[in-house]
């Protein structure tokens, strides 16, 4: 017995990934006590991985732990320039106070195996974190982070008398879709099959 094949069989992972993705999108979000916001940064030799991409402006905590083996550090720089295209210095250190940009926070020193942690207060804007060690910017030790506007209060709507919409989370409309998709395909292969008969 041969087990029909569709293209449309090819959907079916395709959905499932997305909402797999999506649901890894939502783990990586900063974790907030208070009005702190507190981003993971791993650093080894030559990397350097924050556990998000952006955060709330505000109260910023950095926790910097090093999986390498050589002592490494975070210096946080306000700039709107990449990553990888900083104002460099003769000893080719990344500048730390240039019209282009600014160092505002540094987690110093941080030794194999250790993790050190250092608050800071963090504008809206485009920042990079990176390793200023010499050698270590240039050997691809830096990322960027952007710095969210944050709302000054919640945000109430107007109370109209009727009840609210309800929210449907992403789950259930994609659990809905590969539902539905599931159904689909499972009437036209059985269609195929009793045709085949």
């Amino acid at each position: 017995m041969s087990i029909p094949r569709h293209p449309a069989l090819l959907a079916l992972p395709a959905a499932a990934l997305i909402v797999l993705g999506a649901g890894s999108a939502a783990l990586a979000q900063p974790t907030s006590q208070g009005d702190t916001t507190t981003v993971q940064v791993a650093e080894q030799e030559f990397a350097l991985k924050p556990s998000v991409i952006s955060v709330p402006a505000g109260t910023v905590s950095f926790s910097v732990m090093n999986q390498g083996k050589v002592e490494h550090e975070l210096v946080v720089v306000k700039t709107d320039l990449p990553p990888t295209g900083l104002v460099l210095e003769e000893d080719n250190t990344v500048a730390e106070d240039t019209p282009q940009q600014k160092a505002v926070g540094e987690v110093e020193e941080v030794a194999p195996g250790s993790v050190k942690t250092s608050t800071f207060d963090l504008a809206p804007g485009r920042y990079v974190l990176l390793c200023n060690i010499p050698g270590h910017y240039k050997a691809g030790m830096a990322a960027s982070l952007e710095v969210l506007p944050t709302v000054s209060g919640p945000t109430r709507l107007p109370n109209t008398g009727e009840a609210p919409a309800p929210a449907y989370p992403l789950y259930g409309a994609a659990g809905g879709a590969l539902l539905g998709l599931g159904l689909a395909l499972r009437r036209l292969l059985g269609r195929r099959t009793s045709a085949e008969r």
